[in-house]
């Protein structure tokens, strides 16, 4: 005697449905204490993203150093660098995910950190009232007065 019972299986399968990234916004700045950027300030870079599955992004600092790191849609990604070289930087962001991917390069021109040499100070003898004017000069250095 033989039984023979049919079983019925049911399969499933799931698939995982990527959206493409669109091109992202990229905010460069420099904290620094004077007008342009110089060695050893802190270099921020901002990624924001509006659409896209999983998103990665990368930066290449240009000078051999790579920051990566997975993000949220919702949010913008943040990095913060401390540089410590001088000259042109060529700063490229990529975000990626498994079927896209959108670069965008960014040029920040940093400039050498350089000690005060040739301080002079001169002022003439005219006043007026309690006001002095005086003509500072510096032969080289960086810094503010």
């Amino acid at each position: 005697m033989c039984n023979n019972t049919l079983s019925q299986q049911e399969n499933s399968t799931s698939a995982i449905v990527q959206q493409v990234i669109s091109p992202p916004k990229v905010k460069v700045t420099c904290n620094s204490r004077f007008d342009d950027c110089f060695q050893h300030d802190e270099i921020v870079i901002t990624v924001t993203a509006l659409s896209g599955t999983e998103p990665i992004t990368e930066c290449d600092m240009g000078n051999g150093d790579t920051l990566s790191r997975y993000f949220l849609l919702s949010s913008n990604v943040t990095y913060r660098y401390a540089n410590n070289s001088f000259g042109k930087m060529i700063i490229n962001v990529t975000i990626y995910n498994r079927v896209s991917s959108q670069t965008v390069t960014t040029n920040l021109e940093v400039k050498e950190l350089r000690e005060i040499k040739g301080l002079e100070l001169n002022c003439p003898p005219v006043k007026l009232g309690d006001i002095t004017n005086c003509l500072v000069t510096v032969l080289q250095g960086t810094g503010t007065a």
